[in-house]
């Protein structure tokens, strides 16, 4: 990817680019993974469509989902909190998932309804919307690192099977050291090798922005019509 980078990057600014170190370079590509993986992901990509909407996104990003089960914190006898920090590999993207309900001796698996923060104490009250065993309804909300789940004092929440993104791996050239004085191993691209062309694009994109490059609106032209 360095090579094809530096040679793009030579093509259009020579003299701008001669001065950038492996270093620098994975920096981009790092935060231009991510920015991609938002992209593609995102409700706003030009099909309109979330990840589960779209079968060429689901193809290209299915390396990276992950299965698990979080057990919950007990708020109080009707809130549950679960901890995304405790997940095997680092949390990106939630997917899909469903908690398990326990009424007496029944026990059913829910899908959450995941709720928008402002709205969940408007949800809890709503008679269509509150927790309900019955009718399989159990709100779930975002804040910060944890999922936050909740019941009505007829059933109680246990685990959580979810569906997840985790965090590519960081990309490195692997011929500098890190701040720690520890020489860095080479570590490639997870993405496929389609996404790693546009990879590409959108890091080359990002720098040319940062050196304010003449080229810059062309190279963006092109990565609107890019999927």
């Amino acid at each position: 990817m360095h090579y094809l980078i530096k040679l793009r990057m030579d093509k259009v600014d020579s003299l701008h680019y001669d001065n950038f170190l492996s270093y620098e370079i994975d920096a981009y590509l790092n935060r231009s993974q991510i920015q991609l993986l938002n992209t593609r992901y995102n409700i706003n990509n030009i099909y309109k469509k979330g990840f589960e909407g779209n079968q060429k996104r689901i193809e290209d990003l299915k390396h990276l989902l992950e299965h698990e089960i979080l057990q919950p914190e007990i708020i109080d006898n009707v809130s549950y909190r679960y901890n995304l920090d405790n997940l095997e590999s680092k949390y990106f993207i939630h997917i899909s998932s469903q908690v398990l309900a326990t009424k007496g001796s029944c026990k059913i698996n829910i899908s959450t309804d995941i709720t928008e923060h402002d709205d969940i104490y408007q949800v809890l009250k709503d008679d269509n919307y509150k927790p309900s065993f019955e009718w399989m309804v159990v709100p779930f909300v975002f804040r910060k690192n944890y999922m936050y789940g909740y019941s009505d004092v007829d059933f109680s929440l246990g685990g959580l099977e979810i569906d997840y993104l985790r965090y590519p791996r960081n990309m490195y050239f692997g011929d500098y050291e890190d701040f720690n004085g520890n020489l860095l191993i080479q570590q490639n691209s997870e993405l496929p090798e389609h996404l790693q062309y546009e990879l590409i694009d959108l890091t080359v994109l990002n720098i040319k922005i940062d050196i304010e490059s003449p080229t810059t609106k062309e190279s963006n032209d092109l990565l609107t019509i890019i999927e």
